[in-house]
């Protein structure tokens, strides 16, 4: 998926041709047709141009709303296929994201999780592992990926963008003639052609890995060769994940949570495969052939009618004339060819949905749950407003606060380096060593009671004692 600003009159946008861009598709059909209406004014003798012309424009006007009328159709089902896979795909991740969530909470209420005894720590890595693996597979079915190798394990300190360009990856020696061509012919044919090349999607996959907390072991791999289809692996992974769930149901390792409340996060778990099995049916079900063979037809239809319509209404210029055919078909083809990329929203980078930014967040979201399960207490950095010239007579009471808040949210997340660098071990336990990450927010917070006391605003803490320490009992 592409982010783009919108600047003044989209120039940024206009001037964009290699990356996700319809042109490299359209300008070849489009300069055919150009050409072609040169030929008509040059080569065809005053008696062939007299008979080559149309009495009225109207004539082709019934095959122009035709052809008009199929483009916009396929153009508006493709985007429909688009929002409804990007719809089932993030309602897969939120319910996701809801099942870890209430498992985890669950968890918590064990002695053995208050009391940080190993097994709590050996059953949490399991269970996060089982659940990244199957979303995992689930973004290698949507993508029609079956190398495991393109599986790898999560890093926290690794910096990823959940929207990644196809062209701004880091490639290996060697496969650059796949990957990145560098000269403008290449380029060019790189981008018109990369939907017929097999070639190009296997190293896209080898270069976008899924991540999987905790990665994944030879035995898993052997179990999921064994499956006939991507799809099977994902609903076999998310059979290991219930199994695993039930069992420590009986055991006791959920807690006393009630059984229907134990059974809600169920069906979470549930709710993640159905969005899973409806943005899989929109890779499956493609655009109906009998429609697609018909509609190119009328587009390439488009290449020769188009001169023939310029050449008998516009006679004042040559040139002009095969302008208008150029920029005519390159409108309708360009329209045209962006259809055919949307329409499947899983398959045509770089215009595709973010399967590899959804897998980072997800195993985000596991690493958040695991560094800060609970909510730390301590002194609020904003003091309520009871009307509103307290701001205007007294500024530094959000300033200060703003400017602290933004100090410890910078802390955390460009500290994520020294935290690992201090005790970081997730393969041995399944869990990171936080200490690190609390001294800092201690050390932050009492930052913030510094600014506090001596800012404009008289705001201290409760009974005017010390900063409380903001981290619960459970993760000192």
């Amino acid at each position: 998926m592409i982010e783009y600003t919108k600047h003044s009159f989209g120039l940024n946008v206009f001037w964009t041709v290699f990356t996700g861009s319809a042109y490299p598709k359209a300008v070849p059909a489009a300069l055919l047709s150009g050409i072609f209406h040169l030929f008509l004014e040059w080569i065809l003798s005053d008696y062939d141009k007299e008979q080559m012309k149309i009495g009225h424009p109207y004539a082709l006007g019934v095959v122009f709303t035709a052809v008009g009328f199929l483009i916009v159709f396929r153009a508006n089902h493709a985007y429909g296929r688009l929002a409804a896979a990007a719809d089932h795909l993030y309602h897969m991740e939120t319910r996701s994201f809801d099942g870890i969530m209430q498992f985890k909470a669950f968890h918590m209420q064990t002695e053995e999780y208050k009391t940080g005894q190993e097994k709590s720590k050996a059953w949490l890595a399991e269970f996060y592992h089982l659940y990244s693996l199957t979303v995992a597979l689930s973004c290698m079915a949507l993508r029609r990926d079956e190398d495991l190798r393109n599986l790898v394990g999560y890093e926290p300190t690794k910096v990823v963008s959940s929207k990644v360009a196809f062209n701004s990856l880091n490639v290996p020696d060697g496969e650059e003639r796949f990957y990145r061509p560098q000269s403008f012919l290449r380029r060019l044919h790189y981008a018109a052609s990369m939907r017929s090349s097999p070639e190009l999607n296997l190293v896209y996959h080898r270069h976008n890995k899924l991540e999987v907390w905790g990665g994944i072991s030879a035995e898993e791999c052997a179990a999921l060769q064994t499956c006939a289809s991507p799809k099977v692996r994902a609903e076999l992974a998310c059979m290991w994940l219930t199994s695993f769930l039930t069992a420590a149901e009986k055991a006791g390792e959920l807690g006393k949570t009630p059984p229907p409340i134990v059974s809600r996060a169920y069906a979470w778990l549930s709710e993640g495969m159905i969005g899973f099995s409806k943005a899989l049916r929109v890779v499956e079900v493609p655009f109906p052939f009998i429609i697609a063979q018909i509609a190119e037809l009328s587009v390439i239809s488009l290449v020769p009618l188009v001169p023939i319509l310029h050449h008998s209404v516009v006679e004042e210029s040559v040139y002009l004339g095969a302008g208008f055919s150029f920029l005519t078909c390159l409108i309708f083809i360009g329209l045209y060819e962006s259809a055919r990329d949307v329409e499947d929203p899983f398959a045509y980078e770089p215009n595709d949905l973010p399967l590899v930014g959804i897998c980072r967040r997800f195993n985000e979201c596991i690493y958040a749950a695991d560094v800060y399960p609970v909510c730390p207490e301590g002194v609020r950095m904003l003091a309520p407003l009871t009307q509103v010239q307290d701001l205007e007579q007294n500024p530094g009471l959000i300033v200060g606060g703003v400017r602290a808040a933004s100090r410890i949210v910078h802390r955390m997340s460009i500290d994520v380096g020294r935290i690992s660098g201090a005790g970081f071990d997730r393969t041995a336990s399944g869990r990171v060593n936080t200490e690190p990450a609390h001294q800092l927010l201690r050390d932050d917070l009492a930052d913030v009671h510094g600014e506090h006391e001596a800012g404009p605003t008289g705001v201290q803490p409760k009974n005017g004692g010390p900063v409380p320490d903001p981290l619960p009992h459970g993760l000192k």
